[in-house]
């Protein structure tokens, strides 16, 4: 199978060469230029392979008013494109092209019930999904590691290494009695304090650990409801999903109440401003301290309508005649700190556009 996942590389079988460097020559020493290698090709790259399964299920009930269909699938993906980490520096080969040696298994299901009845005069109708789906890293070229914590064969996909905040500084008394961190020139109250886990009171990128950071959520469902009565009807869209994480590290004027001051120490929940890029360093790292759940559930569609009798319509012969209002994106009920940041985006760590409300109004008629 192919995957265009592979960060914008193209042509990895062939090495890429550039201009640079060169060598002087004779007794009148004369540059002579040369070429370095960018890219070291991978003669043996190779396409992705993919072994899937699934077992299906479809019912029908009451006449198919209500059906329920189930899907439970399996999919073993191997020579996944992966950067190499075992080959060691010293051997002095440049510019590694990916290798196929990633290994990735999914599974999981899919549940979708439909139904479509009448009570009385009203007719009701819905369908409702459910999807889950669960990963898991088999194998990567990963070394050796001194540290096995920060292993990601055995993660799902969309972990990254990073640090785990324990809150912010209270007083220059506990930046003192903890492990130093010397990602900026100073560190001073209000900043991000790290964990450190081998314990050698430094904190450095031997402390990172792997941290969910990718937008992947486990579980994505929804559901499309409606009913109808004498020409009026009335639809909703609700859509949600589950177990899915992401990075929100930017600091918008939402928040600037909750930035770290001596007078909102014991409050605060984003970390003291610095003057400078370079002393904000400290609070910049990868860590748990901006990683919010994406969980989530929208109302994403609500449409009214009014159908007119076709009896009345003959009169000045139309065929039909339908008015309608209808909403998208009217709601949102999430975990995250700004309430204008779309939780179904992917994009970690980026002060995206927020989702926009549309409203509309319309008339549908035929002849």
């Amino acid at each position: 199978m192919g995957n265009d996942n592979i960060g914008g590389s193209r042509w990895l079988f062939i090495s890429d060469y550039s201009r640079g460097g060169g060598f002087d020559f004779g007794t009148s020493p004369t540059t002579s230029g040369g070429y370095n290698v960018n890219r070291t090709g991978n003669p043996n790259i190779t396409w992705e392979k993919a072994q899937k399964s699934n077992i299906g299920l479809e019912t029908g009930f009451f006449n198919n008013a209500l059906k329920l269909d189930v899907d439970v699938f399996r999919e073993n993906r191997t020579n996944i494109l992966t950067t190499p980490q075992t080959i060691p520096t010293y051997l002095g080969i440049a510019g590694l092209s990916a290798i196929n040696v990633g290994k990735v298994l999914n599974q999981g299901f899919e549940a979708s019930l439909n139904f479509n009845t009448n009570v009385d005069k009203v007719n009701i109708f819905g369908y409702i999904n459910w999807t889950y789906n669960k990963n898991k890293i088999l194998a990567r070229d990963e070394p050796n590691l001194a540290y096995p914590y920060q292993a990601l064969t055995g993660l799902p996909v969309g972990y990254q290494l990073g640090y785990i905040a324990e809150g912010l500084f209270k007083d220059q008394g506990e930046i003192d009695a903890s492990p130093k961190q010397s990602f900026a020139g100073r560190v001073i109250p209000g900043d991000i304090r790290y964990r450190d886990m081998n314990g050698d009171r430094v904190i450095n990128e031997n402390d990172r650990v792997a941290i969910q950071v990718s937008n992947f959520p486990n579980n994505t469902f929804g559901a499309s409801l409606g009913a109808s009565w004498k020409g009026i009807d009335l639809s909703v869209l609700m859509q949600g999903a589950l177990s899915g994480k992401t990075n929100v590290p930017y600091l918008g004027p939402a928040r600037l109440d909750d930035v770290w001051t001596p007078a909102t120490a014991s409050t605060a929940t984003y970390p003291t401003v610095h003057y400078s890029l370079a002393g904000g360093q400290n609070n910049s790292q990868l860590s748990t301290f901006f990683i919010y759940s994406s969980d989530y559930l929208k109302l994403k569609n609500l449409e009214l309508g009014y159908t007119f009798p076709t009896r009345t319509l003959a009169k000045i012969k139309i065929s039909s005649l339908r008015i309608f209002a209808n909403g998208l994106n009217l709601a949102t009920w999430d975990k995250l700190p700004y309430k204008d940041y779309d939780p179904e985006q992917t994009a970690n760590g980026t002060a995206l556009y927020p989702t926009m409300k549309v409203y509309n109004v319309g008339v549908s008629m035929n002849f």
